[in-house]
């Protein structure tokens, strides 16, 4: 992922988010995950919205005092 505006294949966004093509897939299907591009047929998803999608995920713990 070099650049915020890096387009990605789903197997690449899979793979930098550390998930299986599955789960994404699985994900896209049930309009959760992060968000993508339709080109026609094909799925792309951006650096930007993958950094966006794990920032929005980050569960903070309780401090524990």
């Amino acid at each position: 992922m070099n650049t915020p505006n890096e387009i990605m294949t789903p197997s690449e966004a899979a793979r930098a988010l550390g998930l299986s093509i599955f789960t994404l897939n699985k994900w896209r299907s049930r309009k959760i995950g992060p968000a993508y591009i339709k080109l026609g047929g094909a799925v792309r998803y951006r650096k930007s919205d993958l950094l966006a999608f794990l920032e929005e995920s980050r569960v903070a713990p309780l401090d524990a005092a």
